[in-house]
């Protein structure tokens, strides 16, 4: 039997200018072939060119097999509208009982059914980890996303009070509250940007920038003036608040994804930023342009290590008295200190402060004292206070007393973290070393060509030999 494709294009009126469909039936005979592929009637096939897939076809996906069309009735318009996209190939399966959606309603509703199956079969993953969280300048308001896709605002003074509870697009990566606490601003997993109202607590978001990359932090200017976004491909966009397709500048220079932006408030037009190529740079962000460049892995020169990856900074903070700056990196326990030259427009490494357990965060406290949490149930808290220029442990801090053993009691609701394996060990470019393999390849290569040499050398000597011997002598 000669084998019968039948293909439907993407759109139905692609297939009705290929193909017409006629609504007659086939003559009187007990089954007939066609190549509907091309539309020509095949062996012992008396049907013309217009013959079309009956009602009565059962779908199955990416399959072309040998079909024998029997006397059926000819598909209609609604049959044919009604088909799911994506799904090219039909198979016909006669004298068999199948099912035929005649509306799109009874498609959708069937799909809608194996769906809550499939649902109620398969316990859910989503948990309520929190993703992202932010304090407003003046401590008034709170805002978490979590693992659910929601975003949930708390008002702090004069209690602690939940306003609102919105559902976001995507995972979200990080977020920032403006400094005029009308709006939050959220950067999520797909590049986009999105703004919730903080006045209007039940207001939906919307859009406001997008990128291509993934986007890994954003940031304000003091003034609300310029919204700064960092992906995974290198890049910092300045964009306009009030018109954020409006890009001011870009800076680049970084050769791996930025991790951290920071725009210092005591000088606004500086930022700082950190980036997996182990390196800290400033830039006059209005201007595209790069002042500095402080490189981390000068930093540990006594280590015996070519791995460059554990220098990524995961949490920067700063003081405005002094311009100090700590630096919290993602793989190992350290916390750098840095100072701040405005004038000359450079950093200057004052200090490393060498942690027993994996830091989780770190934060200087209006008074001027640093708190580091780390992974570390007896010892979840260390506090310490800038005395003869060095930042010195207190261990006497009544505040340090309190917290830790705040944090002790409700251990659980840091269990979770506890070993998790870093965030920033996938953003890496994925590099390949196809030179080496290149040059592995041809030096066997050339080690096999030298062993058929050293294998036929032998061979010719002796038949050389045998020649001279059975030579006539003149």
């Amino acid at each position: 039997m000669p084998l019968a494709c039948v293909l439907f294009p993407k759109t139905y009126f692609d297939w009705c200018r290929r193909f017409p469909i006629s609504r007659q039936p086939p003559p009187q005979s007990r089954g007939v072939t066609a190549d509907v592929i091309s539309g020509r009637p095949c062996g012992g096939c008396h049907r013309p060119a217009t013959t079309v897939v009956p009602t009565w076809v059962r779908l199955q996906a990416w399959q072309l097999q040998k079909v024998r069309v029997p006397r059926r009735p000819w598909p209609s318009v609604e049959t044919l509208w009604s088909l799911p996209a994506g799904l090219t190939s039909w198979r016909c399966v006669p004298k068999k009982r199948v099912t035929t959606f005649s509306s799109i309603t009874a498609l959708q509703q069937a799909r809608s059914l194996k769906r809550i199956k499939e649902i109620g079969k398969s316990p859910s993953k989503t948990t309520h980890d929190i993703l992202a969280c932010a304090f407003s300048v003046s401590g008034t308001y709170f805002a978490l996303t979590n693992d659910s896709k929601q975003l949930i605002l708390f008002r702090t003074k004069p209690s602690w009070e939940c306003l609102s509870i919105r559902s976001v697009v995507r995972r979200c990566t990080s977020l920032i509250i403006t400094a005029a606490e009308d709006k939050i601003l959220v950067a999520d997993k797909s590049g986009d940007v999105y703004s919730y109202s903080i006045t209007d607590p039940e207001n939906s978001g919307t859009i406001e920038l997008g990128h291509l990359s993934l986007l890994l932090d954003v940031a304000l200017s003091p003034d609300d003036q310029y919204i700064l976004t960092a992906d995974r491909d290198e890049k910092i966009r300045v964009s306009l608040t009030r018109a954020p397709h409006n890009i001011v500048s870009f800076c680049l220079g970084h050769r791996e994804f930025v991790s951290r932006i920071f725009v210092i408030p005591n000088y606004p037009d500086l930022l700082l930023s950190a980036s997996g190529d182990c390196t800290l740079r400033l830039w006059e962000y209005k201007h595209g342009k790069e002042v500095y460049c402080y490189n981390l892995s000068t930093l540990y020169t006594h280590e015996a290590t070519k791995n460059d990856k554990k220098y990524t900074v995961s949490k920067i903070s700063y003081y405005s008295e002094g311009s100090y700056i700590a630096v919290l990196y993602d793989c190992i326990p350290t916390v750098s200190i840095f100072q701040l030259d405005a004038g000359a427009q450079n950093l200057r490494c004052q200090q490393h402060i060498s942690l027993n357990h994996k830091g989780w965060d770190v934060a200087f406290e209006e008074t001027g004292g640093l708190w580091v949490l780390q992974e570390s149930m007896q010892t979840p808290l260390l506090f310490y206070q800038h005395l003869d220029g060095q930042w010195q442990p207190d261990t006497e801090e009544k505040a340090l007393r309190k917290m830790s053993k705040y944090i002790y009691d409700n251990w659980t609701v840091f269990e979770g973290c506890v070993g998790r394996e870093s965030g920033y060990q996938n953003l890496y470019k994925a590099s390949f070393d196809n030179m080496a393999v290149y040059l592995q390849k041809k030096e066997e290569r050339l080690e096999q060509q030298k062993n058929k040499r050293k294998d036929l050398q032998p061979e010719s000597n002796g038949e050389m030999k045998k020649i001279r011997k059975g030579a006539p002598s003149l």
